[in-house]
């Protein structure tokens, strides 16, 4: 198994601004008759003093040539737990679509959410993050 934490470089915010008191909200524009104008969502935080900021991603980095499924079980919650507690509370999908972005992987397969989600419970016994239904947070 490949030691890809000794590797990894810090993760990359979207923006060199953070906030850390906030709470997440999904802003869905509507177009004025009760239905929503598009399904595309716009994510954005409530800052503890009021101000809207665009919701922030983490950007995992791994070495190149690194396979997700060559990562060993404990590598991988460690990623994983550096997703949520960079983005909590976060879906359990969304926590695997970060991951597999960062192996430049196409979509979210069967395979990789059971990996991830293996993972996040591993991590969650060892009280680095708590489940709350299908979505994750920080300890």
């Amino acid at each position: 198994m490949c030691n890809l934490l000794e590797s990894l470089p810090p993760p990359k915010p979207a923006s060199n601004t953070t906030s850390t008191d906030s709470t997440n909200f999904v802003i869905v524009p509507h177009t004025g008759n009760g239905r929503v104008a598009d399904k595309t969502a716009f994510p954005f935080q409530l800052s503890k003093e009021g101000a809207f900021e665009t919701y922030k991603e983490i950007r995992l980095e791994v070495p190149l040539g690194v396979e997700l499924f060559d990562v060993g079980r404990k590598e991988l919650g460690e990623l994983a737990a550096k997703v949520v507690q960079y983005e909590s509370p976060i879906h359990v999908e969304e926590v695997a679509r970060r991951v597999r972005e960062a192996f430049v992987l196409g979509r979210t397969g069967r395979r990789i959410l059971e990996s991830i989600s293996d993972a996040l419970e591993q991590v969650g016994r060892q009280g680095k993050v708590a489940r709350e239904g299908e979505f994750w947070s920080a300890h």
